[in-house]
């Protein structure tokens, strides 16, 4: 199977099965080394002594809960993407390889976070690393698109949702990066907001389909109301 760029590859190596393989495995590894950044108290001599030493741990904890969702949305939103996707290409493996560098980057963005929170440096090295994960994901579907090598079984509204849906994320990003820049902790509370928003949209079509919309703003309404009365 070629193209006349002859970039796509022969029949067997076309599949995007190792490519996904692959983009698992290095996921996988890096949500279990996040949590090798908190390390057991060595130096508690009592009750009081250990209390006192998870306390200090309390915003490592907090940094690597964040960063366990931000990268368990993070591999959401690839598993969702390949998903549209039937075949490869070299140039859709580099881009995949060049997003996979971002996430295995992030150990070490999120360990430096946690040392450092009130530094502005680290919010932006740990807000650079997840900004380049999004950037390069939406290169790749629209690589994908370009080249037409999403699945027909999408339709042209699905597809765009989705395209969509990835640039607000991209913005989202960039929003909680200028807001690390002023206020350091806001930056990582900002980071949070990213993945509960993808959450809380739920399928692609949330953005492009009315209805759904609806339901969707009406749930927020709700739970803002029950916020506001709960607070009386």
């Amino acid at each position: 199977m070629t193209t006349e760029s002859g970039d796509l590859l022969p029949d067997k190596a076309d599949s995007t099965d190792r490519v996904e393989a692959l983009s698992d495995g290095i996921f996988s590894v890096t949500m279990t080394l996040l949590v090798l950044d908190i390390r057991v108290p060595d130096s508690a001599h009592s009750g009081s002594d250990l209390a006192a030493a998870l306390q200090d741990l309390l915003p490592r904890i907090g940094v690597y809960i964040a960063s366990f969702l931000i990268v368990g949305y993070a591999w959401i939103w690839h598993h969702l993407t390949f998903a549209m996707i039937e075949r490869s290409t070299r140039i859709l493996m580099w881009i995949n390889l060049i997003l996979l560098f971002a996430v295995g980057f992030l150990p070490f963005s999120t360990a430096l976070i946690a040392k450092y929170p009130d530094a502005r440096a680290s919010t932006l090295t740990y807000g650079a690393n997840i900004l380049w994960f999004s950037v390069m994901l939406n290169i790749l579907l629209m690589y994908a698109v370009r080249e037409h090598l999403v699945s027909e079984k999408f339709d042209t509204a699905t597809v765009r949702a989705s395209q969509f849906r990835g640039y607000l994320q991209t913005v989202l990003t960039i929003v909680a990066i200028l807001a690390g820049l002023i206020f350091p902790w806001a930056g990582i509370a900002s980071f949070i907001v990213i993945p509960i928003f993808y959450i809380a949209t739920g399928s692609r079509n949330v953005i492009v389909d009315p209805r759904r919309a609806r339901k969707f703003l009406e749930r927020a309404r709700k739970f803002l109301e029950g916020a506001g009365s709960g607070e009386k």
